[in-house]
């Protein structure tokens, strides 16, 4: 397998499968061939414009923030961005930065302490189960830590449990709160309280949630909810260009769906907010769409049958001998008037409605005051 040098063709050898080069010759190959169709078509113009230079040696800054989005934690993502230009073009992807989103905040590590008290409480007689979450501010939350257990004995009047320890690991990440749930005998983990001290009293007066129950992923949800911050450099922002691309992946692969979004230029060194991973359908090309526009057309030589030829300054720089041909029109700027080539009168002659007025002879070395006739509606 090779590629074409010009568009990057994808050329299989005889024995390559369809699957080689990621099945560029059936996914790639007609779409470069389809622009490169486009531009011959439709967008073709003898203009000189170079082509849109690639992105390459900049990059888009890219910060992570941990509140404002739903980008999942420890999430690794690579950002990049093309230029367009005003026909359809596109350049390839500039350098690209990978930044990472923080890990989930680990579950309680260290154990709570119960201590059974039967000095007042309501609690009836039963084992008892308890077990901390942490939380990080923005509805993330671990999953639980060590249970205690406390067992409250039959023949006491009363009956409460002590928890203390509720805060021992709030700053391994940085957690804000701890959520406390309970357990009695075998049934499940339901929540009781929240808070930010060191301890809590079960005495009976505070009721469980059976709706609410801990994260049963061990991973829990904590550092779920990042964003990302990209500014696209502007010096990478070339005068041809009139828009650009930002690209975005979490494999380093962007030939998946990868577009955030199309900007004006105008919007080079100002904040793109990126809040999810749900992007548009669009991928960088594997090779620059962007060609340079053809030679200009020389009007005096390229122009086939086509005698409204350059204008000249003067009167005298009316070109002479093969330079002109019969039917060739040039305007002299210095009195806005058309001329003519005639053959037959071996020299240009001032075009107007009413006939020749003046005769430029081929050669001439003078011009002298003439009659002007001008075009008449």
């Amino acid at each position: 397998m090779d590629k074409t040098p010009f568009a990057g063709l994808t050329r299989l050898a005889p024995n390559d499968p369809l699957s080689t080069d990621n099945s560029s010759f059936q996914a790639k190959n007609p779409s470069i061939t389809d622009r490169l169709l486009q531009i011959g078509a439709l967008t073709h113009r003898h203009n000189a414009l170079p082509a849109l230079g690639n992105p390459s040696g900049y990059a888009p800054l890219v910060s992570v923030y941990a509140s404002g989005g739903s980008i999942p934690a420890d999430t690794q993502v690579s950002v990049g961005f093309t230029l367009n230009n005003g026909t359809g073009g596109e350049t390839e992807l500039s350098d690209v930065t990978t930044v990472s989103t923080l890990p989930p905040y680990n579950p309680p590590a260290s154990p709570i302490t119960a201590v059974v008290d039967y000095s007042a409480g309501t609690l009836l007689a039963g084992t008892y189960y308890y077990a901390v979450t942490l939380v990080d501010g923005v509805g993330g939350e671990t999953a639980l830590g060590p249970y205690a257990t406390g067992d409250r004995l039959p023949g006491y009047a009363n009956g409460r449990v002590i928890l203390t320890g509720l805060d021992d690991d709030f700053g391994v990440d940085g957690a804000v709160a701890w959520r406390l749930f309970r357990a009695i005998g075998g049934g499940e983990f339901q929540f009781l309280a929240t808070g930010t001290s060191d301890s809590f009293t079960d005495d009976g007066s505070v009721a469980v949630d059976c709706a609410v129950l801990p994260p049963d992923d061990f991973n829990g949800t904590t550092n779920e909810g990042n964003r990302l911050e990209v500014i696209v450099p502007s010096g990478a922002l070339i005068s041809e260009a009139e828009t650009f691309n930002v690209y975005l992946c979490t494999d380093g692969d962007f030939t998946t769906g990868a577009l955030v979004g199309t900007f004006a230029v105008a919007s080079a060194m100002t904040i793109i907010n990126v809040t999810s991973l749900a992007l548009g359908a669009g991928s960088p090309p594997e090779v620059s769409s962007c060609i340079p526009g053809a030679h200009k057309i020389d009007p005096d030589s390229e122009l086939l049958e086509w005698h409204w030829k350059r204008p000249v300054a003067t009167v005298g720089d009316l070109p002479t001998g093969s330079a002109a041909e019969a039917g060739d029109v040039r305007v002299v700027l210095s009195d806005s008037d058309p001329w003519i080539y005639d053959q037959a009168a071996s020299g240009w002659v001032l075009f107007s409605t009413g006939g020749i007025s003046q005769v430029q002879k081929v050669g001439g070395a003078t011009y002298s005051s003439r009659t002007k006739m001008r075009f008449e509606a």
